[in-house]
């Protein structure tokens, strides 16, 4: 975890009005690396928040894999979201995928559909933090 400094490492005072708490907000917002204009941004400070202060949200250093969530695994995310937005189902889903967007690369929806359940269950030995948010943020926002 990064350490805060500036006016994050400052109590407010009882006269403080609730500019100094937007100031803060917006402070916490750049050490986290988020814009406040993002669609998500209340929702990443939130996981950015949850995975540096609660234990619960903490992943061991072992458990996490050297690689990242590629282009391929977010096109697919976005597009498997967006129908499941559509269809209600993740099965129905994956049909639609697999049939509108055959460039990548699912011959049929049965795959697709174990890719996503393995991609987005926690008990897989390959899921990460990293991995979680690119889930979220497809979910979410960009």
């Amino acid at each position: 975890m990064k350490k805060y400094s500036g006016i994050l490492s400052e109590p407010l005072k009882p006269d403080d009005g609730p500019e100094a708490y937007w100031e803060r907000i917006e402070a916490l917002a750049r050490h986290y690396e988020i814009d406040l204009d993002d669609d998500a941004a209340w929702l990443r400070l939130m996981f950015e928040l949850c995975a540096a202060h609660v234990p619960g949200f903490k992943m061991k250093e072992a458990d996490l894999p050297r690689e990242g969530t590629d282009d391929r695994d977010a096109e697919v995310l976005r597009e498997m979201l967006s129908r499941i937005r559509e269809y209600g189902s993740v099965q129905e889903a994956a049909t639609a995928v697999v049939q509108a967007r055959p460039d990548l690369g699912y011959g049929d929806a049965k795959s697709l559909r174990e890719w996503f359940g393995d991609f987005t269950n926690p008990a897989n030995r390959h899921y990460d933090k990293r991995r979680a948010l690119a889930f979220i943020m497809a979910r979410y926002g960009t």
